[in-house]
């Protein structure tokens, strides 16, 4: 019975004593924070080396954003700066987020100017305002919020859908321009015949559903 007892204490310790060994100790580090930290080294071709390897092998967009972000901030420290690069790196990080704003906190200010002039370039502001508001705008099926609203945009065509409750959703194709600020005006039918509200109930619903999933 005594052998029992001293096994279990024994086996008991070895787990604690296995917990405390990890406690306390550094999650593991992301591949693109490792990318990061290389250059904050100064270790700019090792940073440059795992970046492109997030970007290659990452689905997350918010990684890929990073690894484009500072596979360009890297290309633009080089001693030998090597600047198309940089601005087509940067390209494909304002592709992903058209609405980052770099701080001069984080990057210098002649890179946070640079990564500026490219978002400028590629991008344009949408104001939405639905007749009657509030409504939920989507573009390209994706929801951006809620009408009015005024969001900057990747500039390019996109299909806009407003959807309230109890109107027929409008839908059509809209442009945002480079550089310029959009004012679109959405016109909601308030028909009320029954077809139309099952319709636009069961949209809603569904609508609803897949923005709580995303």
């Amino acid at each position: 019975m005594k052998t029992k007892i001293f096994t279990g204490c024994a086996i008991l310790g070895w787990i604690l004593m296995g917990a405390l060994a990890g406690w306390g100790q550094d999650k593991p580090v992301s591949l693109v924070d490792s990318g990061i930290e290389h250059y904050k080294a100064g270790r700019y071709q090792e940073s440059l080396r795992v970046l492109k390897e997030v970007i290659r092998t990452s689905i997350d967009d918010r990684e890929l954003f990073l690894a484009y972000l500072y596979t360009s901030y890297t290309y633009f420290s080089l001693p030998v700066q090597e600047l198309g690069n940089a601005k087509a790196q940067a390209e494909k990080a304002v592709a992903i987020n058209p609405d980052s704003v770099l701080r001069e906190d984080e990057f210098v200010s002649e890179f946070v100017e640079f990564y500026k002039k490219i978002r400028e370039e590629m991008t344009g502001i949408g104001y939405f305002d639905a007749d009657p508001n509030p409504a939920n705008i989507y573009l390209d099926n994706a929801p951006i919020g809620v009408a009015p609203i005024k969001k900057e945009l990747l500039a390019k065509v996109y299909l806009l859908r407003a959807v309230k409750w109890g109107y027929t959703p409008y839908e059509g194709e809209i442009e945002i321009k480079k550089t310029e600020v959009t004012n679109f005006k959405i016109p909601l039918n308030d028909d009320k015949n029954w077809k139309t509200f099952i319709r636009s109930s069961v949209i809603f619903v569904v609508l609803s559903y897949l923005m709580k999933t995303i």
